[in-house]
């Protein structure tokens, strides 16, 4: 079961490494190339999105996981803090009852399991099944084109919302977007996913991967987002501890 979790953290790395890179969801998003069920207003949001991409060198951001059965009313709940260097370097780690970290330098993944002294390591080039099964897994293509021919992208919702800044209520729009599979019949392990994002930033502040048609949940909420502050090099790369375990699928 524990490592069934480990691939969603992954899996939600590799999503938000594909929502914040330049050549990410939203390029190539214009009206005039946008699919004819994909409303205007979603044209725009994510165009704003492309933009901030651009303008991102780095992100840092309190993490807050939730993995949720709806129907056992079962709910757990870890956090930790997450790094963001583009165009690929990430670094997100999980306190207990997780205890778990993943990180890669943009040409490899180490996934370490903490309780069970286990490192996982994986090349991220060429045809790698760790990037591209998570990918289409996530309901995501590797490029533009496979995401508007395959996937619905739907906006959920729009939406007002209050947020305290600087000891000050702001008023900030919301959206709820949706990724969807076109072909039903495709296996997925995630039927779909659903980010949320603000006009503060127009970056993803809560991921959310639906697992077994929404029986499983995993919502992935950033907080305390910061952008374009100087990370060490070094958080990139793992050191494996002595006494550690290593796999190379």
């Amino acid at each position: 079961m524990k490592n069934a979790i480990i691939r969603t953290q992954l899996s939600f790395c590799l999503v938000l490494v594909f929502l914040l890179s330049p050549p990410g969801l939203s390029r190539g998003f214009g009206e005039e190339n946008a699919p004819d069920d994909m409303p205007p207003e979603l044209v725009r949001v994510l165009e704003k999105v492309n933009e901030a991409n651009e303008n991102l060198g780095t992100l840092k951001a309190d993490v807050d996981y939730t993995r949720t059965i709806p129907l056992l009313e079962e709910s757990e709940r870890s956090t930790g803090r997450l790094y963001f260097q583009a165009p690929e370097k990430i670094h997100m780690s999980l306190g207990e009852p997780r205890n778990e970290e993943m990180l890669s330098d943009g040409q490899r993944w180490w996934i370490i399991d903490h309780d069970a002294r286990q490192v996982e390591i994986y090349e991220t080039g060429g045809d790698q099944q760790v990037a591209e099964t998570a990918f289409l897994e996530l309901g995501y293509g590797r490029n533009v084109d496979e995401l508007k021919d395959d996937y619905h992208i739907q906006l959920l919702s729009t939406e007002e919302v209050e947020v305290a800044a600087n000891g000050e209520r702001e008023t900030m729009r919301r959206w709820h977007i949706r990724f969807r599979p076109r072909d039903e019949e495709k296996p997925a392990h995630y039927e779909r996913t659903e980010v949320l994002i603000t006009d503060a930033l127009y970056l993803p502040e809560v991921i959310t991967l639906y697992e077994s048609d929404g029986e499983i949940i995993h919502t992935f909420q950033l907080e305390g987002l910061r952008v374009n502050e100087e990370i060490e090099e070094s958080r990139f790369v793992y050191d494996i501890p002595r006494g550690y375990s290593t796999i190379r699928p």
